[in-house]
């Protein structure tokens, strides 16, 4: 999967021979279109798709990079259709399942998870009570794997450097699905001040 933001795109290829002669081909400008919902929550559904979907098929090869480069692309156009104003709740389940699906033992694990969790929770009103849990769930696991790498809690040898914990620990705290409930807590607050 390659993702690409929308606009026109021209490819040229060059080929070269052996003596130095070459041969250039431009397509003419290809338009990339923004996601459509049906298009997204299609793709979604299979990538996924727990446990065959590619999502989880990577994660079980130990290709983690690929897995979670994959999910935050999805991630990425989940939050776009939320801030489109489309209706995204389902999705937002959707990669918040899988992302309670994933063992989280390591450094890419807690990344990965935090940075799609960080994305699909970036409209507050599209997160369920459902999505809440398992974002919290997954969280608090991504949490525990940090506090163990980092090792220094106990004396131990740390396994991360002290930037690597401050990159996993942003990301853990601005992916906080806590968020949702602070911002309707705050527009509750507000409602029932102004009446």
């Amino acid at each position: 999967m390659i993702d690409l933001p929308a606009g026109n795109i021209t490819i040229e290829i060059r080929v070269f021979t052996v003596s130095g002669l070459h041969t250039d081909w431009v397509s003419p400008p290809l338009q990339v279109l923004p996601p459509s919902k049906d298009g997204v929550s299609e793709y979604a559904a299979m990538f996924f798709d727990y446990p065959t979907g590619p999502f989880f098929f990577q994660l079980s090869l130990g290709q983690k990079t690929g897995a979670f480069l994959s999910s935050v692309a999805v991630a990425a156009d989940i939050a776009a259709l939320a801030l489109d104003g489309e209706n995204v709740m389902e999705l937002v389940d959707l990669a918040m399942d899988a992302m309670a699906k994933v063992e989280i033992n390591d450094f890419d694990t807690v990344k990965g998870v935090s940075t799609t969790i960080l994305l699909i929770t970036a409209v507050p009103h599209h997160v369920s009570a459902q999505a809440q849990v398992h974002g919290a769930s997954a969280l608090k696991a991504a949490f525990k794997t940090t506090r163990r790498l980092s090792g220094n809690w106990q004396g131990n040898s740390s396994e991360l450097s002290v930037d690597d914990v401050d990159n996993a620990v942003v990301l853990m705290f601005t992916g906080d699905v806590i968020k949702p409930n602070i911002n309707r807590g705050i527009q509750d607050f507000v409602h029932v001040c102004s009446s």
